[in-house]
């Protein structure tokens, strides 16, 4: 009977942790940020069965925060109007202008994956977004 190899737990979430940036840095971008009630995620995504998940990097942000793929030029085009006292329609409108760039039309709520996490009461709450009241944020 032959042994199995021994890998640390460290080394294990390591090598877990380098597997899902890689796939990330090839996957669409995401924004993070603060709004008046709350923290808003935004990410393209035009599939109805796949979510985007956390992948395990820390970073120290203040305001917002951008990870994927092109992350740094969003970043940029973000920060242009970056505020936190925004609402949730302004605040969803600036990011889905920054994933799209100058290069193409933003996106629509079908291709949004969009979710907050509200600080309204005692406590915080996490809920998707349809794609009705992504398109009615997005009209403004």
């Amino acid at each position: 009977m032959s042994m199995p190899f021994y890998v640390a737990p460290e080394q294990v979430m390591k090598d877990r942790a380098e597997y899902a940036q890689k796939g990330i840095a090839r996957g669409r971008s995401l924004v993070a940020t603060l709004y008046d009630r709350g923290i808003l995620l935004v990410a393209e995504n035009p599939s109805s069965s796949l979510h985007k998940t956390y992948e395990g990097t820390i970073t120290d942000e203040v305001d917002y925060a951008v990870l994927g793929g092109d992350a740094d030029a969003i970043r940029l085009r973000f920060a242009e109007g970056a505020r936190t006292d925004w609402s949730l329609g302004e605040a969803l409108r600036q990011a889905v202008s920054a994933l799209a760039g100058p290069d193409r039309v933003a996106s629509n709520a079908a291709d949004l994956e969009v979710a907050v996490l509200a600080d309204v009461g005692v406590r915080r709450t996490f809920r998707r977004l349809d794609d009705e009241e992504v398109a009615r944020l997005l009209e403004g």
